[in-house]
């Protein structure tokens, strides 16, 4: 199902493009700036791991930060295959390593996910005042562009949210003793008292000093990317911005690594800042505009998705062996 949103949204962000402008703007870029970009994502995920660390300390966990960074960089790893799975994956792995209980890791990553959700917002309020017109057309981009019926698909979503409360209300009523309820009980109180753990950050400034490196990182990984391609050199930062938020939206759909949800909010955003810059747009600038925004969308993706392959992969790889090598120690025993 995953695999098909993605599909679906790649589809809709190439039809009718001229793949061969796209590959020509492919063999024209700039690789360097790509490789500044690739850089600043991997320090995102540095600060993320020491960031991490920062919380569970408080817990009584004395971990090394080299676990927690590769950590993370396994849970990047993991959600290019399962949206969202990275979260959980990040933990187990961490609990492979430092055996740090997944249930209290996991209530860390909930409460990293809210100072997310409220930095997000904060630029996105920020975004906002600089490009109130071009958010506008963005929203009218996709509304135009959608195929479904968004209104009666918000009414669906939400009854299964309620169905699903209603049910989850009605198993814990009723089977308190349950060996599996009390499980989930059990990592819920973990959650908690992950929760919790942002209080007793013994040093606050470095988790502030972190979380800003992390967004820093994010509005400069798009940013820089901009000298990568001649559409695209003249942007500016506040526009670097924009997209990051569209491309942040895009991210929260379920597909996998964002492929397809990323490139084609990515997509819309550009073709947002033409018309909030120029009203009078002819559609063939509108075309053109679209083609330069899937291209640019493909080469930051592509290029984020390599780091994350790589660096994920290769903790998935030491893991693996490591693992192997103590197996094999204990059957020698």
């Amino acid at each position: 199902m995953f695999i098909a949103i993605g599909v679906g949204l790649l589809y809709l962000t190439f039809q009718g493009m001229d793949k061969n402008e796209i590959f020509k703007a492919f063999q024209n870029a700039n690789y360097s700036w790509l490789a500044l970009s690739f850089v600043l994502g991997y320090i995102a995920i540095v600060s993320r791991g020491l960031r991490w660390v920062l919380l569970l300390r408080p817990m009584g966990h004395q971990l090394s930060n080299w676990s927690s960074i590769h950590s993370v960089a396994f849970g990047y790893f993991f959600n290019l295959v399962v949206p969202r799975g990275g979260e959980l994956a990040r933990c187990t792995s961490l609990y492979g390593t430092s055996k740090v209980p997944v249930n209290e890791s996991l209530g860390t990553v909930v409460l990293e996910r809210i100072i997310d959700m409220i930095l997000l917002l904060l630029l996105g309020g920020i975004s906002f005042l600089l490009n109130a017109e071009t958010f506008y057309n963005l929203f009218e981009s996709a509304q135009t562009d959608s195929t479904g019926d968004s209104g009666s698909m918000k009414y669906v979503i939400l009854g299964v949210i309620i169905l699903l409360g209603v049910i989850g209300y009605i198993v814990f009523k009723t089977q308190k003793q349950n060996p599996i309820v009390q499980k989930v009980i059990n990592i819920l109180n973990g959650v908690v008292q992950g929760l919790k753990s942002f209080k007793n950050v013994q040093n606050k400034g470095a988790f502030i000093l972190h979380t800003a490196i992390i967004w820093g990182c994010y509005a400069l990984m798009t940013y820089v990317c901009f000298f990568s391609i001649e559409g695209t050199a003249d942007m500016t930062l506040s526009d670097g911005l924009f997209l990051m938020i569209a491309g942040g939206l895009g991210m929260i759909i379920p597909a996998p690594g964002g492929t397809g949800s990323y490139h084609y909010l990515i997509k819309l955003g550009f073709i947002a800042l033409l018309i909030a810059n120029n009203p009078n747009a002819t559609e063939s600038e509108i075309n053109a505009t679209a083609t330069t925004g899937a291209t640019f969308a493909v080469l930051v993706h592509a290029t984020q998705t390599l780091m994350m392959l790589i660096m994920g992969g290769a903790v998935a790889s030491i893991g693996f062996i490591l693992a192997k090598r103590k197996n094999t120690a204990i059957e020698t025993q």
